[in-house]
Order: C-alpha cells, then structure tokens, then sequence
C-alpha cells in the first residue's frame, strides 16, 4: 500500500475556475481546494492507500515557498514516508519543491497537467511561454503565481516521475511545452494520456485511478 499525497492547483471559486477553463469541471458554489480530489480520493482509499489531500493557502496572501513549507510540515508532522506525490495545475510548482525539500521521503512524483518549472521560473513565466497573457488568464497577481522558484534539480533527477497530460485541456499548448521539456530530460519520465478536460480527477477520476494504481505496481515488481 501507499501514501499520497494530494496537491490542487488554484484555490480559486468553481465559477471562475469554470469559466477560466472553459467548462463545468467543479459543481458551482466550491472553492477548489484539497476537495477537488474527493472522486480520486475515495478510490484510493477503497484500494487500502493513506491520502493527504490539503487545501493549500490562499494564493493572493500566501507564497509558492508557503504553500511548499505548509505540505511539508504535513509531512513531518505526520511522519510520512514513501509518498505518492500528485501535483494537478499549479500543484506542479508545490510538488516540484516539495520533493526537492524531502526527496528522501518521496516514492515517486506524479504531474497531472501540470507545470514541471526550472529553477528560476515562475508560473507566470510558464504561462507566458505558452503564448498565453497571464494577467488576463488569470484575475489580479497572486503571490504564489509569480513568485519564481528555487531548488536543486539534482534532488529530483533519482525520483521516479511521471507526467498525466489530458488530451481535451483547454490548456495543450502549456502541456506540450512540458512534454517537450520531459523528453529532453536527464533522467526517466512515464507519460499517459486520458481523453477529457483539465481537471481529470474530477472528469475522470477511475482513468487517473487506473493510472496511478499500475505505477505502484510497476514500481513494487
């Protein structure tokens, strides 16, 4: 059995994730926060897996190296070991220096749409390659959004990672930027696909589950 351990992307209202993505993902009145993986949750624990699903702070008051320090502290405090760490959107940047923080205690790394940075880059950055204006993508200047980050790659290259790209995001060409970046990497990436929309785990939670259980299984053989 495993750990893992949940990280959302924005902590934004479901009416303006919604409209921001061009889709009904998140029944409105929500706020996205770690109850966006209530599906893919729910299956992992039917499996006999331990999940860690916080709800990250808020991103306008609160920095990408806060949101770091809080899953962290989670991690100690808990005394977790062997982590699945999933990152969806912006959980990305978090789970990127998360592992470089404790990588020791990391089993493997999975990125579902998500930004996988290089030292120095912000999410702004990111999105500003893909040809998108990030100021009118997203409202206002979070903190957390802009702030760029920092962090050995070396901690990250022994970590087995994986990269989740949906084919229906409204998001492809801040994905293929990320692909790209994955084929050139030093070190080995497996990569999967699901048919649907930005947030998979709410559109297609038993495909991300079915993904996420065979590479505990590839791993333990």
């Amino acid at each position: 059995m495993a750990t893992f351990v949940l990280v959302h992307g924005g902590y934004m209202d479901s009416a303006t994730w919604n409209q921001l993505t061009h889709s009904n993902d998140y029944p409105k009145g929500e706020r996205l926060g770690g109850s966006c993986w209530r599906l893919t949750e729910t299956l992992l624990l039917n499996a006999g897996h331990s999940v860690y699903a916080p709800d990250l702070l808020d991103e306008y008051s609160h920095s990408l190296t806060e949101h770091v320090n809080q899953v962290c502290d989670i991690i100690s405090q808990e005394d977790l070991h062997g982590i699945v760490l999933v990152g969806h959107s912006y959980g990305g940047m978090v789970i990127t220096g998360i592992a470089a923080q404790v990588p020791e205690r990391i089993r493997q790394m999975v990125y579902l749409e998500a930004n996988v940075p290089d030292p120095g880059q912000s999410l702004f950055d990111i999105l500003g390659l893909a040809g998108f204006e990030p100021e009118k993508v997203i409202e206002g200047t979070p903190s957390a959004y802009v702030e760029k980050i920092s962090y050995n790659p070396e901690a990250l290259e022994r970590l087995d990672r994986s990269y989740i790209r949906c084919t229906e995001s409204d998001f492809l060409s801040v994905t293929e930027i990320m692909v790209r970046k994955i084929d050139f990497d030093r070190g080995d990436w497996k990569y999967f696909e699901l048919p649907t929309s930005h947030s998979a785990q709410v559109t297609m939670p038993a495909g991300l589950n079915d993904i996420l259980q065979s590479l505990i299984v590839q791993q333990s053989k």
